[in-house]
This record gives C-alpha cells, sequence and structure tokens, in this order.
C-alpha cells in the first residue's frame, strides 16, 4: 500500500500510434506490504505506456498498461501497472488510476 507523486519530464514525451513513452521522477511513500520499513524515496523512471480505449467505452476514458524499471533510488524496481485514465470533459488532462505489480528491493 502507498502512494507515488509523478514529477514528468515533459521534454521526454514521445507519442507512436496509440504508444507512448515519457521518463522522469516517481516519488512514492510506501506505508505498507512485505518490505518493513520501505517508507519514503525516489526512482527516476522510463516508462512505455499502451493506452486502449475499447469499442463501446466512454470516448473520455483510456486504459493503461506498461512497465516501470526504477534507475535510481532504489536498488532494483522491476513493475508492471495497470489501470485507467479519465481525461476531464473537452481536456486532454485527467486523472489515473494505476495498479502496480512487482518487486521493489530497497
Amino acid at each position: 500500500m502507498g502512494a507515488q507523486t509523478w514529477v514528468v519530464d515533459l521534454t521526454s514525451f514521445r507519442l507512436t500510434g496509440v504508444a507512448f513513452r515519457l521518463s522522469g521522477e516517481m516519488e512514492w511513500n510506501i506505508d505498507g506490504g512485505v518490505v518493513p520499513n520501505l517508507g519514503d524515496f525516489t526512482t527516476s523512471f522510463d516508462l512505455k505506456n499502451l493506452n486502449i480505449d475499447r469499442p463501446g467505452s466512454p470516448a473520455n476514458i483510456a486504459e493503461n498498461i506498461g512497465t516501470h524499471r526504477a534507475l535510481e533510488g532504489v536498488r532494483k524496481a522491476n513493475l508492471t501497472l495497470k489501470g485507467v485514465t479519465e481525461a476531464a470533459e473537452g481536456s486532454s488532462l485527467g486523472l489515473s488510476s494505476m495498479d502496480y505489480q512487482g518487486v521493489i528491493c530497497p
């Protein structure tokens, strides 16, 4: 259990069809789980994400799948993510809800 804050390097954004890449830093606060006292840490990330808007779903909802690999801040992080992004009406900005699974080694 925990939370994270994305600090995206907007100059890294690359869009190719339905796939996009971006990088930056992620500030984590892990307050539960298998590893005791993981707590607060920051990682760098490179993200390749695939947005899928399924037929029949609302136009402002996109599914997100992707991977996350830590570059610094922890010894190892191999994560997959799944989630949805709901764009605000008339805007490209929205809220995302992501579920992460994988391994983080402090």
